[in-house]
């Protein structure tokens, strides 16, 4: 009876035209903003850039994993992955054994170079020192020994100085011994007057 008695009285609620309960759902929670890269983003969220024989590789530092720059990637390209480093200066040296070289210059010792708008080779100097290595870790600083058990080395005549090749890549070194450290670091097209 008790039951009917709540169906009739529904009913006749619905009936006079009372107003029905308009329901919402709660609100969704606020959204968590996504950091926009920036230039002034923590260095902890920037990738760390490494060099090697074919060119750059951007290295997640929470994952570890890599993205490759090739050579031959388009400059644009090239430098947009590279934003979150800072405006380089950028320029075009004309006087290049392999012609007119555009290059992008970072402060950090890192230097770019584009042959007919590509991606061409890099080089890192003693500015870089401990800043831009190889995935290996060597780069300007490192040790000729440090070097050697990372890279299978030679050690050509060369008029620039102590010059070695490591694989594709190649650099000077400031001494002849095994404390000897890395003054400069290259791979692919480069502006070297020999």
């Amino acid at each position: 009876m008790r039951s009917m008695i709540a169906v009739v009285l529904t009913a006749s609620l619905t009936a006079c035209g009372a107003a029905p309960v308009e329901r919402t759902a709660p609100p969704p929670p606020p959204a968590t903003p996504t950091p926009t890269p920036t230039a002034t983003q923590p260095a902890a969220t920037q990738p760390v850039v490494a060099v090697d024989e074919e060119g750059l590789r951007l290295v997640d530092r929470l994952s570890g994993r890599t993205r490759p720059i090739p050579f031959g990637t388009s400059r644009s390209d090239t430098l947009a992955a590279l934003a979150r480093r800072g405006s380089p200066d950028v320029g075009t040296n004309a006087e290049c054994g392999a012609g007119p070289l555009g290059f992008a210059r970072y402060r950090d010792g890192l230097m770019l170079q584009f042959q007919d708008d590509r991606f061409a080779g890099w080089s890192v100097d003693r500015t870089a020192r401990g800043t831009v290595t190889t995935m290996a870790g060597i780069g300007p600083g490192s040790t000729r020994a440090a070097l050697k058990s990372a890279y299978a080395i030679t050690l050509p005549d060369s008029t620039l100085g102590t010059e070695f090749a490591a694989g594709a890549m190649g650099g000077l070194l400031d001494g002849p011994g095994p404390q000897a450290r890395i003054t400069d670091l290259w791979a692919g097209v480069t502006c070297l007057f020999r």
